[in-house]
């Protein structure tokens, strides 16, 4: 009978040269007293931090009977300084809760626990909770695990969305089409090492696909892979979609100004489904085998206009120099040189915005107001 290409049997295991064995767990009794069950945060969750170095961490789990309340607090990953017990959840109501805390930017260890005035009836803890940067990867082959070796990044701070949860950010990438490598494990250990915070990437790429097939009206409904996640992630939380896509066009000869429209189609799109002004980076790239200069320079062209015309993107890195054996295994897709430098093309292409409190905020600081001056002043 037809063997699903998502699962490991008799018919198609000869097609493998790698297979991940994944094992959910829930946690266990606490280690103190009374059982408590995390469901929120995840080991290797990330939460996109926000202007002032700082995020909001959604703590959420169960315990088998009704308790006065529940507090969470931050631990440094490898040892320093906790920040302060935070209320999650005064008096719940039944026998789970929700809320947050707010943590500034690293790599954490995050405890809960559950307290009767000064008493501690039970703590448990999530290991590995990341508040720092997530990337949203759109495109085709070479923006998704189409490449060779699938690489692994050697900074445990590099994690990946998987559409529902967060695993370590080794290749391949859930999302994304392909079972070998992308660039995003390396470019992943260069902005953990550049920002010393966690990096988290939800590439949705596609092989093989044009611009055309991404617009939100596509009968190819590829569009749906973009919308979930950034509907998912939410208001402010990520920093930006990635876009690496156009060897498809020039191919069909799409003109500039074609691509430039459809590609803005998908841009629009995705901000509205997202509910706030997301920024793009627009990789520069069309090349394949036996095309024209001219067929390539088009789909560039389309993409600079995309670049010039919108002022919530910006350009990302050029890849079509890296060809012939050096940089691709197939002529088409990159080996581990080509990943590793798209990679760390990438991360140079990707700038923080001024005045978001992460290294890059001297001279932002608004003057306090005169007191003696009457004249209008911003609230909020």
């Amino acid at each position: 009978g037809p063997v699903h290409t998502d699962w490991t049997f008799q018919g198609n295991a000869g097609d493998y040269t790698m297979r991940r064995l994944q094992i959910l767990t829930r946690n266990g009794p606490s280690p103190d007293g009374l059982l408590l069950d995390i469901i929120e945060p995840a080991p290797c969750q990330v939460v996109q931090r926000q202007p002032g170095n700082l995020g909001t961490v959604t703590v959420a789990g169960r315990m088998p009977e009704v308790v006065p309340s529940i507090e969470a607090r931050a631990v440094p990953v490898g040892g320093g300084s906790a920040t302060g017990w935070q209320l999650v959840s005064a008096e719940p109501s039944g026998t789970s809760f929700s809320g947050s805390i707010t943590v500034p930017a690293g790599w954490w260890n995050i405890e809960v626990r559950v307290v009767d005035g000064d008493e501690v009836l039970g703590v448990n803890q999530v290991e590995r909770v990341g508040v720092g940067e997530i990337f949203v990867i759109a495109g085709q082959s070479n923006s998704a695990n189409h490449g060779l070796p699938p690489l692994v990044p050697t900074d445990p701070r590099v994690c990946a969305f998987n559409g529902v949860g967060w695993q370590t950010g080794a290749d391949p990438q859930p999302l994304a089409t392909g079972n070998g490598g992308s660039p995003w494990p390396p470019f992943g250990d260069e902005l953990a090492s550049r920002w010393d915070v966690p990096i988290a990437i939800a590439s949705v790429g596609v092989g093989g696909t044009a611009v055309d097939q991404w617009r939100p009206a596509s009968v190819d409904n590829l569009y749906e892979r973009l919308r979930s996640v950034v509907r998912v992630l939410g208001v402010n939380g990520f920093r930006a979609i990635l876009w690496h896509q156009g060897e498809s066009d020039a191919a069909r000869n799409t003109s500039a100004q074609a691509y430039a429209d459809q590609l803005q189609e998908v841009i629009d799109a995705s901000r509205s489904d997202a509910g706030w002004d997301v920024p793009w980076g627009i990789a520069r790239v069309g090349f394949l085998p036996n095309l024209s200069p001219g067929e390539i320079a088009a789909i560039i062209d389309g993409q600079n206009l995309t670049i010039e015309r919108d002022p919530l993107v910006f350009g990302g890195p050029e890849t079509d120099d890296l060809t012939g054996n050096q940089w691709r295994h197939d002529a088409v897709h990159f080996n581990e040189a080509g990943l590793r430098e798209h990679g760390r093309r990438w991360a140079d292409a990707v700038m923080l915005p001024p005045c978001q409190g992460v290294g890059n905020d001297e001279g932002c600081d608004e003057p306090d107001p005169d007191p003696n001056d009457a004249g209008t002043q911003d609230v909020g």
